[in-house]
């Protein structure tokens, strides 16, 4: 059974009233109504009736149509609202529509009214989609922009041709800049002639669907460089987004750990780096010439190796003895 579309209906001619419900059911429009004659009445079944649809005449005793139609948007601006009236000039007729009402029916013409019904359910229901839409839309930038404030490296989002639209604090943090600044700027704009020359963008490669991985310097707003490995890709919606991670701490840490080795290959002293299980995983060039063992031999596996008494290891037996 075809659920009823609940109509209030502003009417106080007993004949136009009848004749109006007489054309909706013509119209096959299944539906309920609830009829009313002055404001007081309208709002309350506006409450408690809850229309789908309200079909209104323009003029009252006691209440006219362009009231009701107020009341309306003001308390339910998603219900379809129909004008009514015996008569109408074009004048009057578009200062209904431009106060929201969807359509008018003159009532010599009331059998206009079923096509006038479907036509202002139709776009009611187009404009309920499109506000969820745009809900949804919202809700959606809200959480990315969460995510996006969230994140500990910098995220930029640029379009097609590398000028920002989006950025988050970590990225305005790393670069000195504020949001404002950076949303002027091009992906260009935070590269050097060289970066660019040793390093072409590869935005084709984006737009192809493929994910880059690279280390790159970026200018800071005070001209000086930081360090960066950036992570691309496009995103769904055609734009191209960019993870950003300062790997200043890192280049220190490996130019460190590159003095480190050089230093421990040198030594004279026997240098050996195992795992928490006591698994080698570092031995340097003393151990190989004191213990005849090559790395290879030694990686992988355990102290253990020298108590074979295969190359005769004297200098370390008693203290793996010891230990293991």
């Amino acid at each position: 059974m075809a659920k009823k579309l609940r109509i209030l209906i502003v009417e106080d001619v007993d004949t136009d009233y009848a004749l109006l419900e007489s054309e909706l059911r013509k119209a096959g429009i299944p539906f309920v109504s609830k009829r009313v004659q002055t404001k007081e009445s309208f709002l309350t079944e506006l409450k408690d009736f809850i229309p789908e649809l309200i079909i209104s005449d323009y003029a009252l005793p006691h209440f006219d149509g362009m009231t009701a139609l107020i009341l309306t948007k003001e308390n339910s601006p998603l219900t379809p609202f129909i004008i009514t009236t015996g008569s109408m000039n074009e004048e009057t007729a578009v200062e209904c529509m431009k106060a929201g009402a969807d359509d008018y029916v003159i009532k010599g013409h009331i059998v206009r009214i079923g096509p006038a019904v479907q036509g202002a359910l139709e776009r009611k229901r187009r404009e309920r989609e499109a506000m969820q839409a745009d809900e949804a839309l919202r809700l959606s930038e809200k959480k990315f922009r969460m995510l996006l404030e969230q994140a500990s490296d910098g995220i930029f989002v640029a379009d097609q041709n590398g000028n920002y639209q989006e950025v988050n604090s970590k990225a305005c943090e790393m670069l000195g800049y504020a949001r404002e600044e950076l949303l002027r700027l091009n992906v260009r704009d935070l590269l050097s002639e060289d970066d660019l020359r040793l390093r072409p963008l590869r935005f084709d490669d984006l737009r192809q669907g493929k994910k880059i991985l690279t280390e790159r310097s970026l200018k800071r707003k005070d001209g000086s460089l930081v360090p960066v490995e950036i992570s691309s890709k496009m995103l769904p919606d055609g734009r191209l987004q960019a993870i950003v991670r300062d790997i200043t701490e890192r280049r220190y840490t490996d130019q460190q750990m590159k003095i480190l080795s050089s230093v421990v290959e040198q030594t004279a002293d026997c240098v050996v780096i195992t795992d928490r299980e006591g698994v080698i995983q570092y031995v340097n060039a003393a151990f190989e010439k004191e213990t005849g063992y090559t790395r290879e031999e030694a990686l992988g596996k355990t102290p253990r190796i020298l108590k074979s008494g295969e190359h005769d290891p004297r200098f370390f037996k008693v203290l793996w003895e010891t230990i293991l």
